[in-house]
Formats: structure tokens, C-alpha cells, sequence
């Protein structure tokens, strides 16, 4: 989704204060700008703290399955246990995470799920990912990054969890990246959360605020407004 707006700021110094009035309600605790760097604790074994649910509906027009018709490769082996990681049945995903955490796939079975299974295996890879990840996996921050274009909103926002716990020079060249999605990822926490991200952005400080302001001022959600207003003062 591509915003489009009909109001552009020509000088940006003066306006700042006067970003809040644009918003309908003003900002709430739950829009504190999350910090970028820094390894979770693993969700597979412990509650999620995600700011997206795994388990929510997939976004109305949205495709399911790249390759669900194609014969079963034996990478995919766990792609069962990954879904249910994630599923609704509570006493599967115990089952799931216990036997994750007992027999967990390769790495390459786990990136083969996270490209190759349909939404629900897909979701549960990319959340069995961020449990596993220690900051310094090359094949799972790339598997990441290509999940940011995921056809399912789950996947991309666990994607940006992940991104956001990436080391320096990872995650400073996804910046336009992370520009581009604030301007039109189609899912609102998604949105949300790169507003969020960009505050604690380390460079190219002038660029993004005047992409956070433009968010304040044209963004249709007041969540997406009221993150980008808080970044806009960090």
C-alpha cells in the first residue's frame, strides 16, 4: 500500500511541535519505541512477547501457500511440528515445542519450511527461528530479510522482530528497506513497528525523520501515527 498524501511539509524544522494535533487520541504506552539490538529469549520454550500474534487471521486477499502443491521434499519433515508451534491446540503445541527442543530440525530443514511450507509451517519456522537465533546466523537473518516480502503479514511482522535483533551491520543496510514498508506495508502493527524501529535508528537521521513525519502526517491509522510521532522525538 502506498500512501498517498496530499499534504507535504516544504521546511521541516517548525513543525515538530505541532505534529502531535494530527493525532486522533495521542500516544499510548503500548507505542514506546522497542530498542533494535539484542537477543530474545527463546519463545519456544517460554511465552511470547511478539507484538504480532502468530496466530492471528491471515489479512483478507492474501495468498497462502508459495509451493504448498509441490511433492513433499524431506526437508519439510517438520513442517507439521513448525505448524503446530503456532496452532491453537494447546495440547499440540506443547506436544510441538517438546519435541523441537528434543529432535530440532537442521538448519537447512528449518529454512526449507520457513521459504518453502504454507502459512501456518511458514509462521511457525520463522517463530521457531527467532527462538534459536543467537545474533550472529548468517543463513537465518537472510531467510529474515527475504521474509520481509512474504505474502502473509504474520510471517513478515515475526520477520521484523526478528530484524530487529540483528547485529550492526546487518540491519543498517535494510534501511531503505524499512523506509519503503513505513510508507506501504499493507498491515498496520506492521507499520507500527517500523515507526517504532526507525527511532532507534542509528544513521540517516535526517531521511528518517522526514519519513516519520510524513507517517505523522499521513498515515490513516493513529496507531502507525502515534509511533512515528514518538520516534520523531527520540
Amino acid at each position: 500500500m502506498q500512501q498517498q498524501c496530499l499534504f507535504r511539509v516544504r521546511k521541516r524544522a517548525w513543525y515538530v511541535p505541532l505534529l502531535a494535533g494530527v493525532l486522533l487520541g495521542g500516544c499510548s504506552a503500548a507505542d514506546d519505541p522497542a530498542g533494535l539490538p539484542g537477543v530474545k529469549e527463546n519463545p519456544a520454550t517460554a511465552g511470547s512477547g511478539l507484538e504480532t500474534p502468530v496466530d492471528s487471521p491471515a489479512v483478507a486477499g492474501e495468498k497462502d501457500v508459495p509451493g504448498a502443491s509441490a511433492a513433499v521434499s524431506p526437508l519439510l519433515l517438520y513442517a507439521g511440528e513448525l505448524a503446530d508451534l503456532v496452532g491453537d491446540d494447546v495440547a499440540r503445541r506443547t506436544a510441538a515445542r517438546d519435541q523441537l527442543n528434543t529432535d530440532p530440525p537442521t538448519a537447512e530443514q528449518l529454512l526449507d519450511v520457513w521459504q518453502q511450507g504454507d502459512r501456518e509451517e511458514r509462521r511457525g519456522a520463522a517463530f521457531f527461528a527467532m527462538g534459536i537465533y543467537d545474533g550472529s546466523d548468517a543463513g537465518i537473518e537472510d531467510a529474515a530479510i527475504a521474509a520481509l516480502e512474504d505474502a502473509d503479514a504474520r510471517v513478515r511482522g515475526l520477520s521484523l522482530e526478528m530484524v530487529r535483533h540483528f547485529p550492526r551491520e546487518r540491519f543498517m543496510p535494510l534501511l531503505e528497506r524499512m523506509l519503503e514498508m513505513l510508507a506501504g506495508e499493507p498491515d498496520v502493527k506492521n507499520r507500527a513497528m517500523v515507526a517504532r524501529m526507525l527511532g532507534s535508528w542509528p544513521a540517516g537521521r535526517d531521511q528518517v525523520k522526514r519519513a516519520l513525519a510524513d507517517s505523522v502526517l499521513c498515515d490513516p491509522e493513529v496507531q502507525v501515527r502515534s509511533a512515528a510521532l514518538v520516534s520523531v522525538y527520540r
